[in-house]
């Protein structure tokens, strides 16, 4: 894939907010409402990138097949990512690379759901695809809430070769709505090779702290900070805290390793011209400050995740009990909590068992290892797989072919 800018980056502020703010009615297509009204958007820009952003958010984010479908817009996806993208390219006027934004699709996949997972990665691969064609610098998946999610989204966005940064919202105890880990999230988008990690939304940089210092000594690509101006008050709302106050918690935020920083709900181009300002008087490191680096016994173990949680298995780690995608399947995915072994062993001999596996993946509250008979099996498998996998190297695989597998998909071989 291609690469960003080698150093630390401004974002953007809100665009839902100042949308509403402008008279964006509840309901609409913010889409559809935005192309109707492209003096909003383009003052809204304007005012980001000349108080110093060098990346905007064009306004995509819920301009995917599966939202527009809602409003009976899905046949006119192409054409409204291509103007939304005009739109931000006007408004920077050369000052700032275009991201095309990528958002949660709203519907949930098999199992929980009726969409299948191959048609959800295929859901926001159309929305990259038309993101790149109308000339986006890089792509940006943000505002996740699960990992399986999340990572559709980054599997069908890298099919595009541009660079991928992803973030998604979590509470200050690094937990998503839906329950997934941040650091699970980390672990998994940094495998699938996304440029850049980090979290957005949220109640503002001093709830996001204590995650970010959780996430930076297991960071391998950069960390990403957009955090709301804190909390909505009052009728009308307005976010508590001042341009002061967030820039000032801000800071710390890149004291704990973040380089990538922007803002969301509630802010505007007077937070973002603070941030530049701090910004380019912050003294950033060369490497990582030494309370980011991972303890010697922590770097060491290997970082996988079930789809939920972060796992870390030692290097001499132990495999479960064989289990076979038969009739007992999820009693054996139960009752593999209760077994001896740090990663469950899971045969796969076709890729009808790597479906069958993935609809009750959910069971599972340990990491997989995949001990396949065949290539087809294996590589299905690790696509449906919602976190970062193991394959054991006796899989009837070649040596090249089973290394090539674990790349495209962020596994470990043991």
């Amino acid at each position: 894939m291609e690469k960003l800018p080698n150093r630390p980056l401004l974002l953007d502020g809100a665009t839902g907010t100042r949308l509403m703010a402008a008279g964006m009615p509840q309901g609409v297509c913010p889409e559809a409402w935005i192309l109707d009204h492209p003096e909003v958007i383009r003052e809204v820009q304007r005012g980001y990138a000349d108080a110093g952003s060098e990346v905007l958010y064009a306004p995509t984010f819920g301009a995917n097949p599966l939202r527009l479908a809602a409003f009976g817009l899905e046949n006119q996806m192409e054409r409204m990512n291509r103007e939304l993208v005009s739109l931000a390219k006007e408004a920077s006027v050369g000052k700032a690379l275009i991201a095309g934004d990528l958002s949660q699709a709203g519907v949930l996949p098999e199992p929980f759901g009726e969409l299948s997972y191959a048609d959800l990665v295929s859901c926001y691969e159309a929305q990259a695809a038309a993101l790149k064609e109308a000339g986006a610098d890089l792509l940006v998946c943000e505002t996740f809430t699960s990992l399986p999610d999340m990572r559709a989204a980054l599997l069908g966005a890298r099919k595009t070769g541009l660079p991928v940064m992803v973030s998604v919202s979590a509470d200050e105890t690094g937990r998503t709505i839906m329950g997934s880990e941040a650091l699970a999230c980390l672990i998994v988008a940094q495998s699938l090779g996304a440029a850049v990690f980090g979290l957005n939304c949220g109640e503002g940089p001093g709830k996001m702290l204590p995650v970010m210092k959780s996430l930076a000594p297991h960071a391998e690509i950069p960390l990403l900070a957009k955090p709301n101006a804190g909390i909505p008050v009052g009728k009308p709302p307005h976010y508590d805290l001042s341009p002061e106050e967030f820039t000032a918690g801000m800071e710390n935020l890149l004291r704990a390793g973040v380089t990538v920083m922007g803002g969301c709900c509630g802010t505007d181009d007077r937070h973002i011209a603070l941030l530049r300002r701090l910004m380019d008087r912050f003294d950033f490191p060369a490497r990582k400050p030494p309370e980011t680096e991972l303890p010697a016994a922590m770097d060491e173990k290997i970082p996988v995740s079930d789809g939920q949680r972060a796992c870390f298995l030692e290097k001499t780690f132990r495999f479960s009990p064989e289990i076979t995608c038969g009739a007992d399947l999820d009693d054996a995915l139960i009752d593999a909590a209760e077994e001896p072994g740090d990663a469950a062993l899971i045969r796969i001999a076709s890729p009808e068992e790597a479906r069958l596996f993935a609809q009750s993946a959910h069971l599972l509250h340990k990491p997989a290892a995949f001990l396949a008979e065949n290539e087809e099996a294996l590589a299905e498998a690790l696509f449906l797989y919602p976190g970062r996998a193991v394959l054991d190297s006796r899989s009837r695989i070649g040596g090249e072919r089973l290394a090539a597998l674990a790349a495209e998909y962020g596994a470990v071989v043991c």
